[in-house]
């Protein structure tokens, strides 16, 4: 009796798993990729982009220009935030 309960219970949390996976989609993949790319500094992503390394790279750091980065479509590749704070009269706290 036990041990079909423990491999009833086994099977249950099998199925319970790979639904969780499967639930996650294509995020599950790009959160894999993000988190086994290798991180290139700015200085060297020209040489990298060159070489024979593997497609996917992590950049970490601020890239700023005065165009507007475009993929085919002219959408924008990246993301632009602008932050502005404003003070409350009366309160004294922006």
């Amino acid at each position: 009796m036990i041990p079909a309960l423990l491999i009833a219970v086994g099977l249950l949390a099998l199925v319970a798993g790979i639904g969780l996976i499967a639930s996650f989609g294509t995020r599950l993949r790009v959160g894999r990729l993000l988190a086994g790319t290798r991180s290139v500094p700015l200085s060297d992503l020209a040489q990298a982009a060159t070489g024979s390394a593997p497609p996917y790279v992590r950049v970490d750091g601020r890239i700023d220009s005065e165009e507007d980065f475009e993929d085919a479509a002219h959408r924008p590749l990246v993301f632009r935030r602008t932050l502005v704070q404003l003070r409350r009269p009366g309160l004294g706290t922006w």
